[in-house]
């Protein structure tokens, strides 16, 4: 018997996350010293099994639902930074519903207010999609 399902989505999400990272660590950043890795760093947020006294210890801390995965911390004209969220490729859903349906609320509510905040704020799906997207903001695309 394999894993359950959800720990397998949670799995390559957390796989296609490290590649994104991994990537980062490399790449010079464009317009700052450093790669661009000195400025993404990510929000241990979702998913995680916490007990009951910690998740309310880390929730009085700040801990948020909904607070996307990767955040990139440098300012790209109009945007003060960027939020990604991170899903697993879409090959690993079983039919498009599913794929709307990895947005929760949460996240989608979260891309909105920062949004109306001055960031930018994407789902990316994969490693490869993430990098896109954080390539295309930091050329101002």
């Amino acid at each position: 018997m394999g894993a359950p399902r959800y720990a397998q989505a949670k799995d390559y999400e957390a796989q296609e996350q490290i590649a994104v990272v991994e990537w980062a660590a490399l790449a010079p950043h464009p317009s700052l010293p450093g790669k661009v890795g000195d400025y993404l760093h990510a929000t241990p947020n979702g998913g995680y099994k916490l007990s009951p006294a910690l998740a309310k210890k880390m929730k009085r801390m700040g801990l948020k639902a909904g607070v996307s995965d990767l955040f990139l911390a440098t300012a790209v004209a109009p945007y003060h930074g960027l939020y990604v969220e991170m899903k697993k490729q879409r090959q690993h859903f079983d039919c498009n519903s599913s794929i709307k349906a990895a947005m929760r609320a949460s996240q989608v509510e979260w891309i909105d207010r920062m949004a109306l905040a001055g960031f930018h704020g994407s789902f990316a799906y994969g490693a490869e999609e993430a990098i896109a997207i954080i390539e295309e903001y930091l050329h101002g695309r």
